[in-house]
């Protein structure tokens, strides 16, 4: 599709992964908007995607203010914390790996809810213009492929995530709205976690385990970085006959076994 001169939209837009992607839209001479709880960046809209007045609003002063955004890239997420890496479930680690009630209610009130939120503004306002328009959802390795036991509810989010993307590109298709996913692999760069809250990215567990995620990755010591993420989704917004993919961004990490090797 076209994009100089196009509104895109970025929900997430002033984290790591949503500014990349941002500036990879702008540099294509799009407008992007970002859309964010967090409003730290240029142009950056207050907006919580599991509040279905949150959505809207943040949409009637993007097209009141840019015009009718013909791309949305759904970038907005939360992991729900993470839990212990338990080998086999026991007394003491079952409840954590399958995650508390609260990480669920939070994880799937923005990973799917708000997921489902904003694609649906999106494509009413697409259908009362009269217009075509592609959907990228940024879903996660985690959802697809690898079963991750430290993130049972977001694992479970990102499946959902992938689902509506099919199922959306099926729906939305006639109307001429394609919708695609893009599943990061392990990312060199961490989720944002909120002030005050441990990171356990941080620990010396997890810094072994990503140490071993590289080893295993086919092309390359590295992790997954913005970048890639965001040539993705450029990739995905200029092929106009694709619709309802959902596409590794991995570095082939799955290409192993990862049982064995990570």
């Amino acid at each position: 599709m076209e994009l100089s001169g196009a509104v895109a939209v970025v929900t997430g837009g002033t984290g790591t992964m949503g500014s990349d992607i941002r500036r990879a839209l702008e540099a294509r001479g799009a407008v992007a908007v970002p859309w964010d709880a967090i409003t730290d960046a240029p142009k950056a809209l207050s907006c919580d995607v599991s509040n279905t007045e949150s959505v809207d609003e943040a949409l009637a002063y993007t097209v009141k203010t840019y015009g009718v955004p013909t791309v949305l890239v759904n970038a907005a997420g939360v992991s729900g914390g993470r839990s212990v890496w338990a080998d086999s479930a026991d007394s003491e680690n079952w409840p954590l790996v399958l995650s508390p009630p609260e990480a669920w209610d939070a994880v799937m009130s923005v990973n799917v809810i708000g997921l489902s939120n904003t694609m649906r503004a999106f494509a009413r306002q697409l259908q009362q213009a009269g217009s075509p328009g592609a959907i990228v959802n940024i879903t996660s390795l985690s959802g697809a492929e690898m079963a991750d036991p430290m993130l049972a509810a977001y694992s479970s989010s990102k499946a959902a995530a992938n689902m509506i993307t099919r199922v959306a590109a099926r729906t939305l298709g006639p109307l001429g709205i394609r919708v695609n996913a893009v599943a990061p692999g392990v990312m060199e760069t961490r989720m944002r976690v909120p002030a005050g809250a441990p990171n356990p990215g941080s620990s010396p567990e997890a810094e072994a385990r990503m140490q071993r995620v590289m080893k295993a990755t086919p092309l390359g010591s590295r992790l997954v970085r913005p970048a890639d993420i965001s040539a993705a989704v450029m990739g995905l917004l200029d092929m106009d006959f694709v619709t309802g993919q959902v596409v590794l961004v991995d570095g082939g990490l799955t290409l192993r076994s990862v049982s064995r090797d990570v």
